[in-house]
């Protein structure tokens, strides 16, 4: 049931989307493709912020939407901490691939996305960290593994999964208040191994 109603929050609240495969699925399948997702998108490319002890989190975004900016900004006023593997994905603008792989090369990529997403420039849709100007061959390639899985299984920005006591859970957009209690009182500190 949370489930379904993550769906269609994301569906109403605003998102850059594009239809992804695992939304194809019918809704008995759901929870199964749900969980192999999640468990794929761990061995993608990105990043962590947060303290280890916290409740997980992984969370596809790029860094020049307005929609991921917009989460960021109501994740980041939480006071509920989480650990977070933040997974960039080049799809929104041309520069999106250079401000992720900025993000993914900086020494410290949780105070890159930090800068990024609190200087964003919501009216040219464009994140406020400057891009990478050269992007490394296996850098690039990743970035573009990150994009195409997201692109190919889910479509939807931001979207993020969390591993509750009874199987993955995905959510769509932002969440208000009521919602991200309800997550961090469910999200685990662990994730299982694929």
């Amino acid at each position: 049931m949370l489930l379904v109603f993550a769906l269609l929050l994301g569906l109403l609240s605003g998102s850059a989307a594009a239809e992804g495969v695992l939304f194809q699925h019918p809704l008995k399948a759901l929870p199964h493709a749900v969980s192999r997702v999640f468990a794929q998108a761990r061995s993608l490319r990105g990043f962590y912020s947060g303290p280890s002890g916290a409740p997980r989190l992984l969370v596809f975004f790029d860094p020049d939407c307005p929609f991921c900016a917009h989460f960021w900004q109501h994740f980041h006023r939480l006071h509920t901490p989480f650990r977070v593997f933040w997974v960039p994905v080049a799809y929104v603008r041309p520069s999106s691939l250079g401000r992720a792989a900025a993000l993914l090369q900086a020494t410290h990529p949780a105070r890159a996305l930090t800068f990024n997403e609190s200087h964003f420039h919501f009216h040219q849709h464009l994140g406020g960290l400057m891009p990478a100007y050269t992007v490394p061959a296996a850098l690039q390639a990743a970035i573009r593994r990150n994009t195409r899985f997201w692109h190919r299984e889910l479509g939807f920005l931001p979207c993020f999964f969390y591993q509750g006591r009874q199987g993955a859970h995905l959510m769509l957009g932002t969440p208000n208040a009521f919602q991200w209690r309800q997550i961090a009182t469910h999200a685990q500190t662990v994730w299982p191994t694929p």
